[in-house]
């Protein structure tokens, strides 16, 4: 459970097709965080969604995700790191989840394109850090392996779950 919104939150990318065009523009990887619809809503948002939330789930307090986490959250400003999508598990977007393999709590790095390179499951403060952490060396050999000779076989990263 949130006790507090974030002080130090990040926006989000309406879809991954703009984090894609983002990203692209941006030379960044970006981040997906697949949760439930209720999350959507309010994960990282300002206070008037937090207390909406609360109005509406008799006073409970929204589930606690690592973009609720002012340590996770800096560290993304830290490395000027600003493209984030949130999908919900919704009908509309069961192709998703089952296209990055997500199932609810699941945060990936994806590259510029779109494709997965790391993910982590159950979503904890260490395991975000973590992906921030490595953030740097995965997209620099993402990118690595855009310009490399065909014939050159660099094995892709491997994903990580923790």
């Amino acid at each position: 459970m949130v006790n507090e919104v974030n002080p130090h939150p990040v926006k989000f990318t309406a879809t991954i097709e703009q984090a894609k065009l983002l990203a692209a523009q941006q030379k960044q990887g970006f981040f997906v965080l697949f949760c439930t619809p209720e999350l959507v809503r309010v994960t990282g948002e300002d206070q008037k969604a937090w207390e909406e939330f609360k109005s509406n789930n008799k006073g409970l307090r929204p589930e606690w995700t690592v973009f609720d986490c002012p340590d996770v959250t800096k560290s993304f400003k830290a490395k000027d790191l600003k493209i984030f999508v949130k999908v919900g598990q919704t009908p509309e977007n069961e192709a998703l989840f089952k296209q990055y393999g997500a199932k609810i709590n699941t945060l990936i790095l994806c590259a510029p394109n779109g494709e997965k390179l790391v993910s982590t499951s159950g979503i904890s403060k260490e395991a975000a850090l973590h992906l921030l952490e490595s953030y740097k060396k995965t997209i620099d050999d993402w990118y690595q392996l855009q310009t490399a000779v065909p014939s050159q076989s660099t094995p892709k990263p491997p994903t990580v779950v923790k």
